[in-house]
């Protein structure tokens, strides 16, 4: 019995996508405002998300560094 119960939440993932690959028509209308709203939002998720990597960068960079033995030098502390 426990061994049935173990693949029970994949069958219901399966069942959920494959409900999703069934097409609904969709009696839908976006207003151009809401369209260039959204998009505005889709471009500042990316880009917050682009930069809030920068300082992540910079350790596993200064990591790579310290692990070669490169010390870091005033040229690479004028980038911040």
């Amino acid at each position: 019995m426990s061994g049935s119960r173990r693949g029970w939440p994949g069958l219901v993932l399966v069942a959920l996508a494959s409900l999703m690959l069934v097409p609904t028509p969709v009696q839908a209308y976006i207003e151009p405002a809401t369209r260039n709203f959204l998009i505005q939002l889709v471009a500042a998720g990316l880009l917050a998300g682009i930069l809030s990597m920068k300082p992540v960068w910079r350790r596993l960079t200064r990591l790579g560094r310290r692990r070669a033995g490169r010390e870091e030098t005033t040229d690479d502390l004028e980038g911040r």
